[in-house]
């Protein structure tokens, strides 16, 4: 015969129970969730003036592997043609290299003379020219070659009349220098070990490396073709290395390091979206209370649907649940009863009734003949919480 539990082992239990809920929560933290949000950047232009896009060519060098001036050109084209709404012109890409080594020809036969040779005074010692004229690399190896090419895109006379040529377009210029690039020096990198007993661990170990790579520094050059203005400029680095042993054609890194640049350069011609996720109510803690009733451990929130086990009360009626076993509060702070929280009540609003699940019971006596079936659905209440006073 089994007997009543005395209260005070039942109140201890209650108690213990109680304090384990609160531990856990405390240790396992709040309940967050995360949300997904699309961010929108707006473009860092204002291309609606604009219906067409001439991305004429690039003054490149560097690596004599790859042509930067052709492959940069198809490149942005492609990508401006699946991303972007404007109309992209298939034309010839301009040399600029050699435009701008014409531009400056006669600038320098204008101002200062050549003698024997050479750009510099006239045979009386008299100085005819008031501006020198740096001349510019037939060879472009490194970023000082590159900076007398830069007055190119000053010139707003010859691309004024690339946007007449082309009926007034948005155009896409700029430098693009791809050079081969060496390091060496000491790399931090995780090492997978065994001890004596056959045990594995990853140690930070630090050796010496000798890596070769690339290096890519491309500006791009936005021009309005209807004036010949530059509207805005930009400009980017990439470095890529691998081991020394490794041998990667120049063509592949290229393509590596220009597919990390293209989103940069879509994002100042048209509005981007990043996709994230976020945590609402900046990570304040939603104030909740486990209650109990009818032998069950509810956990109830403010505005929250609960079930309860049993016939509560009439739909529409309010109900007063007062065995409050822990309430964390909004600010984070826990109160853990022993076993009831003091003074601790939930204030909730019945909804309705509800059935649970059925469930069989089956009995067989053997040799007797008798087997007998049983079904039983629990009644639940749906309530609406409406405060949690403490």
């Amino acid at each position: 015969m089994i007997g009543r539990v005395p209260a005070k082992r039942s109140n201890l239990a209650l108690a213990g129970s109680a304090l384990l809920v609160a531990v856990v929560m405390v240790a396992c933290g709040p309940d967050y969730y995360e949300i997904p949000i699309e961010t929108p950047i707006q473009a860092k232009l204002d291309v609606s003036p604009f219906q067409r896009v001439l991305v004429a060519g690039f003054v490149s060098g560097g690596s004599d592997d790859v042509d930067a001036n052709q492959e940069t050109v198809r490149l942005l084209r492609s990508q401006l043609r699946t991303k972007s709404q404007l109309r992209v012109i298939d034309a010839d890409i301009l040399p600029l290299i050699e435009v701008a080594q014409e531009n400056a020809r006669p600038a320098v036969n204008a101002e200062e003379p050549v003698v024997n040779g050479r750009e510099g005074s006239a045979p009386n010692g008299n100085d005819h020219g008031t501006a020198q004229t740096v001349p510019l690399p037939q060879k472009i190896k490194d970023e000082k070659d590159l900076e007398p090419y830069e007055r190119l895109f000053a010139n707003t006379a010859y691309w004024k009349k690339i946007g007449e040529e082309y009926q007034n377009p948005l155009i896409v210029t700029g430098t693009v220098l791809f050079m081969p690039h060496s390091r060496s020096g000491f790399v931090q990198r995780d090492q997978e070990i065994y001890d004596a007993v056959g045990r594995r661990r990853v140690v930070p170990v630090r050796t010496y490396l000798e890596r070769k790579g690339f290096i890519l520094r491309p500006k791009f050059v936005f021009i309005d073709g209807r004036t010949g203005a530059t509207m805005y400029s930009e400009s980017y680095r990439e470095e890529i290395l691998y081991n020394a042993q490794q041998n990667t054609p120049a063509l592949s890194s290229y393509f590596e390091l220009m597919d990390r640049l293209v989103p940069n350069f879509l994002s100042a011609l048209s509005s981007q979206k990043v996709k994230g996720t976020t945590i609402p109510f900046a990570q304040v803690p939603i104030m909740y209370a486990i209650v109990q009733t009818g032998g069950h451990q509810v956990k109830v929130t403010p505005g929250g649907v609960a079930t309860l086990y049993g016939t509560a009360g009439e739909p529409g009626a309010e109900i007063t649940l007062d065995q409050v076993l822990v309430v964390e509060k909004d600010g984070g702070e826990v109160l853990a009863g022993a076993p009831f929280v003091a003074n601790a009540r939930v204030v909730a609003v019945v909804e309705g009734e509800t059935r649970g699940p059925k469930i069989r019971v089956f009995k067989k006596k053997r040799r007797k003949g008798m087997r007998r079936t049983k079904g039983h659905r629990a009644v639940y209440t749906r309530v609406k919480i409406k405060d949690i006073l403490v």
